[in-house]
């Protein structure tokens, strides 16, 4: 039989009926763009291209078990749906690891940063972001501190983090290494800064 000339719907039917390594093979490498895809557009330390591909198996056993052929969805919809997926829920728990790391390094009395000018060396808790064109207005209160990251969302929370210790703390690189659109972050600041002077009056 020439699995060339069987579509992905009909390759699915008969991989469910009883697995073979070369309707397998044949369905997988059909979705070999989305890999390349998704290897430049969620890009994950430490993986390289083999690792998109060895997702993509995963994710290819997965709409093998539960793709159902009397769905409204396509094989290559819904296997670029689940593929995407894992892609970002792995890209999401790196973010939540990496957040609690850096919120572990938000020290009170870690010394942080020195102020135009001043010889002093301020701690989060004492220090101050002029408001300006690429800044948002902080005032950090040692005594709030803890109870300001709490109120924040996750979203908000990441930013706040981002804001706090990346040398390039300017909403576009923000929004590039958060992956999301400028206006989301521009919000996600906005908020934050109502948080912080409900915070702090």
């Amino acid at each position: 039989m020439r699995l060339d000339y069987l579509s992905n719907e009909e390759l699915v039917v008969m991989l469910q009926a009883e697995f073979d390594d070369e309707a397998f093979n044949e369905l997988f490498y059909r979705f070999t763009p989305l890999y390349r895809k998704c290897f430049r557009q969620y890009p994950i330390m430490g993986f390289e291209l083999d690792d998109y591909f060895q997702e993509g198996r995963i994710a290819l056993m997965l709409v093998i078990e539960h793709y159902d052929i009397k769905g409204k969805y396509y094989v290559a919809s819904y296997f670029a749906r689940v593929y995407e997926n894992r892609l970002i829920n792995y890209l999401r728990k790196l973010m939540a690891k990496k957040r609690e790391q850096q919120l572990n390094l938000l020290s009170l009395n870690e010394p942080v940063s020195l102020v135009a000018g001043k010889n002093e060396v301020y701690t989060y808790g004492d220090l101050l972001f002029e408001e300006g064109p690429d800044t948002l207005e902080w005032v950090i209160a040692k005594d709030t501190l803890e109870q300001l990251i709490e109120d924040l969302s996750e979203l908000e929370k990441m930013v706040f983090i981002y804001r706090m210790t990346e040398e390039d703390n300017s909403v576009p690189n923000i929004a590039k290494k958060m992956n999301e659109d400028r206006r989301v972050i521009e919000n996600a600041l906005a908020r934050c800064r109502k948080k912080c002077r409900q915070h702090f009056g």
